[in-house]
């Protein structure tokens, strides 16, 4: 395809996150196309939010439309955004993949039905994340909810799953809202 006299090719980043559609612009299709834009590299086109059949989201991906042969640029913008494990640049055209993301992921599900209904009362999800924030610092961060039916995901992305769940164990164990919770590692 040609646009404005330059050979484009289109590109997907498949992104292994559990990110609601708001959030992957935010964190990822806003910023992308932001840098791309500004290295005259391309821009984004596109994007989609894979949902499990429960509605809970399982990966995401941004669709791109960048300058032919700029795998290099393209590698080294994508590099500076934190990407979880098993991301990947997907060349549409020749099929190639360039595996990317180094973030783990933590998620907590906590219960929405079988706790005391006081529990849920006294008790806010802003104040668990809140407390998970300040427990995990800086290398650590919150991306993403699910609400579903009966439990509430957190997602939780940072270079160590065991190093996010050893920081957050004491906590979990200690609060009531986190009762009956599962802690899972998705990436």
């Amino acid at each position: 395809m040609a646009l404005f006299g330059k050979k484009y090719s289109m590109l997907t980043l498949h992104i292994n996150a559990r990110f609601q559609p708001k959030h992957r612009e935010k964190y990822y299709a806003e910023p992308i196309d932001e840098m791309l834009r500004r290295a005259k590299a391309g821009k984004v086109v596109g994007g989609g939010t894979l949902l499990s059949k429960d509605g809970v989201p399982e990966s995401c991906d941004v669709e791109i439309d960048c300058v032919k042969d700029v795998k290099e640029k393209l590698t080294g913008i994508l590099s500076a955004i934190p990407l979880p494990k098993g991301s990947a640049l997907i060349f549409d055209e020749s099929g190639e993949e360039i595996p990317l993301g180094e973030l783990e992921c933590l998620a907590v599900f906590l219960n929405g039905t079988d706790l005391p209904e006081e529990t849920y009362k006294n008790y806010g999800i802003d104040s668990v994340v809140d407390e998970f924030l300040k427990l995990l610092g800086s290398d650590f961060g919150f991306f993403s909810y699910w609400q579903g039916p009966r439990e509430t995901a957190l997602y939780f992305y940072g270079k160590s799953f065991e190093e996010m769940k050893s920081a957050t164990a004491e906590f979990i164990a200690s609060c009531p809202l986190c009762e009956k919770c599962r802690v899972d590692q998705i990436c």
